[in-house]
């Protein structure tokens, strides 16, 4: 990965600041009288941790949105009675689980009702969640546990011991083809990579600091970046392209505190505040090294936690509202439908319509199960929109492709899946 390193003050003060796009944001409210404390997205539904304004953490309140995010549904009233505070929430199998400082509870009508799902655990607060596909992970204080049975059963994956004493709070597990990332700790704060040789598991530490807020990993788990805050000297964000074997800082982010750290596919969004202002801003990994900045009419430039589904990113700013704008936005689309035909061979389908303004939609056919990535250039060869990078069954597919921050010209998409190779030429006219 290649970054851009400024020298002067003044150069990283363009770059953060006058590096902007006009954005398009909603905003909605999700209750008067609240402050939100994060935000999830589960199988595209908006989940919202919140407690009272002018409360302290950790949060109590849950809501829910399926309509992302323009209306909001209290599920508090069916949270457990013994629980007082919300840490996690992840899906896995259909199934939504919660952690609590009281239990891991699961449910299977989107927080209608809950049933503990704790055989295996014998501690409180599930301070961190996540499903890799395969296993769901949970976060304790010391202790990391996994299961494979939608949670009837979980494993304690029995760290050294000098490692469950180091390890404190989990506070956050990203998964990665490479392994499972973790965070832990209170001061100093640890990161660390799971590892596992058969039955056994190893934590293997790789960067120790003060505040570290949060982090991204890409699939493969080559490229991290960490967020840190509140600490001279330390705050800003970090950045690995060598799976965690070494770091360097973002010149882009000098002495700014980093408060959420989002990645969607190759885009990264950070929300931030420091003396070279506050908001959000983004960059594409592999083929944009200037980050910009996408305030523009959003309702709040404080920045408290960032998620996405398949359509739209959602902010949250530390009080009652929550904030929206379209992936395609930024050159992301993510909205795949799977059409009826079997295909017999490989196909990248001229795209309809062609000339566009601003979206069009591209079909494609794969007779077989592939590694598929379909890539947007445009004339000079320079990469403005990756649509697809996954392993994808057999099935002939179409996604729409919006256009709406290119200009005027000739661009060309590119499909690979397996072996197969082919490129096709449209014209985006406004």
């Amino acid at each position: 990965m290649v970054r851009i390193k400024s020298f002067m003050l003044a150069a990283i003060l363009f770059l953060i600041t006058f590096s902007t796009i006009t954005a398009q944001w909603e905003n909605f409210t999700v209750k008067e009288g609240i402050r939100v404390f994060s935000i999830f997205s589960v199988d595209n539904n908006i989940f919202v941790f919140a407690g009272l304004d002018g409360g302290s953490y950790p949060p109590s309140q849950l809501f829910l949105s399926t309509d992302n995010g323009a209306s909001f549904t209290d599920l508090s009233q069916n949270l457990p009675d013994s629980v007082s505070g919300l840490y996690s929430i992840e899906g896995h199998n259909g199934l939504l689980f919660l952690g609590t400082d009281d239990k891991i509870y699961v449910s299977s009508n989107l927080g209608s009702s809950w049933v503990a799902k704790n055989s295996g655990i014998d501690r409180t607060y599930g301070y961190s969640l996540v499903s890799d596909g395969e296993y769901l992970y949970a976060g304790f204080t010391s202790a990391i546990y996994r299961s494979n049975d939608n949670g009837e059963n979980w494993e304690n994956l029995e760290l050294p011991f000098d490692i469950q004493l180091e390890l404190s709070v989990v506070r956050q597990i990203e998964p990665s083809e490479s392994g499972l990332y973790v965070l832990s700790g209170n001061s100093p704060m640890n990161m660390y990579k799971l590892s596992r040789t058969f039955d056994q598991f190893s934590l293997s530490k790789f960067y120790t600091g003060t505040y570290l807020r949060d982090f991204s990993v890409n699939e493969s788990g080559s490229d991290l970046t960490i967020g840190k805050y509140y600490n001279a000297g330390e705050s800003g964000m970090f950045y690995s392209n060598d799976f965690g074997n070494s770091f360097e800082p973002d010149n882009n982010f000098i002495e700014v505190n980093v408060r959420s750290i989002h990645l969607v596919g190759e885009t990264e969004f950070v929300g931030f505040f420091g003396s070279q202002g506050r908001g959000i801003s983004y960059r594409n990994q592999s083929t944009n090294n200037l980050w910009t900045n996408t305030n523009g009419d959003i309702y709040s430039d404080r920045i408290d936690d960032i998620t996405s589904n398949d359509t739209y990113l959602f902010v949250s700013h530390a009080d009652s509202v929550v904030s929206r704008i379209k992936l395609s936005h930024f050159g992301i689309t993510t909205a795949l439908e799977t059409l009826a035909e079997v295909p017999k061979n490989f196909l990248l389908s001229q795209n309809y319509p062609n000339p566009f303004n601003p979206s069009t939609t591209i079909n494609f056919s794969i007779p077989e199960q592939s590694s598929v990535s379909l890539r947007v250039y445009d004339i000079l060869g320079k990469e403005v929109a990756e649509l697809i990078n996954q392993v994808m069954s057999s099935g002939t597919y179409k996604i729409d492709f919006d256009a709406t921050n290119l200009s005027s010209g000739i661009y060309f998409y590119t499909i690979r899946a397996n072996k197969f190779f082919k490129t096709r030429k449209m014209l985006v006219l406004k």
